[in-house]
C-alpha cells in the first residue's frame, strides 16, 4: 500500500502542471495632438501590461472641454474585435494575449474654440486567458486648441519710377514719379 502511495505521489510530480503567467500590472495612457479651431486631431488610448499578459480591456471614455467627439476607430493592438463605438461612451476590446504597450482605440476630436480639452479613458476591467481583474484605472490626454493663424495681407511695395526726357537743347532731365498699383 505504501508503494502505491509513493508511486502515485511521484507521478503527480512528473506530470507537468498548467503554468499561469503572473498577475499583470496595467497602466493606461492617452496620447493627443493639438488642433486649430474647426479642425480635427486624434487621441489614441494605450494599455501597458507588465508582469503578465492581457487579452481584453473594458471601460469608458469621456471627451470634455473645448473639443467634441467626431469618430472612434476601434481597431486595436489585440488583433481581435471591439465593442467600442462613437455612439456610446463605453468600450471593450479583445483578442490575442499581449504584454507591453497595446493600442486600445483612437478617437478623432474637433477643436471648437481656443483653449483646451481632455479625453479621459477609465478602465474598469482587464483580463487574460487565465483570469479577469476588476480595477479602477484611468489615463487622460490633453488637446490644446488654438485659433488659426491668419497672415496679414501685405501690399506690394511701391518703387519710384524714373522717367527720362530730353529737352530741345539736348540736355537730359530726370524726373521722379511714384508708381501705384
Amino acid at each position: 500500500m505504501r508503494k502505491r502511495w509513493l508511486m502515485l505521489l511521484s507521478l503527480l510530480f512528473l506530470v507537468p502542471g498548467v503554468v499561469h503567467a503572473g498577475n499583470p500590472s496595467v497602466n493606461i495612457s492617452v496620447s493627443c495632438g493639438s488642433v486649430e479651431t474647426g479642425s480635427t486631431t486624434t487621441c489614441t488610448a494605450y494599455a501597458n501590461a507588465s508582469g503578465g499578459t492581457i487579452n481584453n480591456v473594458s471601460g469608458s471614455y469621456l471627451v470634455t472641454g473645448n473639443i467634441s467627439l467626431v469618430s472612434l476607430d476601434s481597431s486595436n493592438g489585440f488583433g481581435g474585435g471591439s465593442d467600442a463605438s462613437a455612439s456610446y461612451s463605453s468600450f471593450g476590446v479583445y483578442g490575442n494575449e499581449v504584454t507591453g504597450s497595446v493600442k486600445l482605440f483612437t478617437i478623432t476630436v474637433r477643436g471648437n474654440t481656443a483653449g483646451s480639452g481632455t479625453v479621459k479613458v477609465s478602465v474598469t476591467g482587464y483580463g487574460s486567458d487565465s483570469d479577469d481583474y476588476s480595477v479602477s484605472l484611468s489615463g487622460t490626454g490633453k488637446v490644446q486648441v488654438t485659433d488659426p493663424v491668419t497672415q496679414p495681407i501685405t501690399e506690394a511695395p511701391t518703387t519710384p519710377a524714373t522717367t527720362r526726357r530730353t529737352t530741345q537743347a539736348g540736355s537730359n532731365v530726370t524726373a521722379n514719379a511714384n508708381a501705384t498699383t
